[in-house]
């Protein structure tokens, strides 16, 4: 995904932590259901920047980059 997301000229970067206590909390949540369920799927959490009005990170290249994810993990 970072490197698909690279290749589009967009910033990306791995982190081994899904943030702090709600992101956290979210991503555990998750794989814990998923395990206990049975269910035979994978689960990633996306961290994208908080949009700023200042221009620091657009919303037209956040949704870029979430589809470049999502359509890499597809394959």
């Amino acid at each position: 995904m970072r490197d698909a997301t690279l290749s589009a000229g967009l910033a990306a970067e791995i982190s081994n932590s899904a943030g702090t206590y709600v992101c956290n909390h979210t991503m555990y949540e998750c794989l814990y259901r998923i395990e206990h369920s049975g269910l035979k799927t994978r689960a990633g959490f996306v961290h994208v920047p908080q949009l700023k009005e200042n221009g620091a990170i657009g919303l037209d290249k956040m949704v870029k980059a979430v589809n470049i994810a999502i359509e890499t993990i597809k394959q």
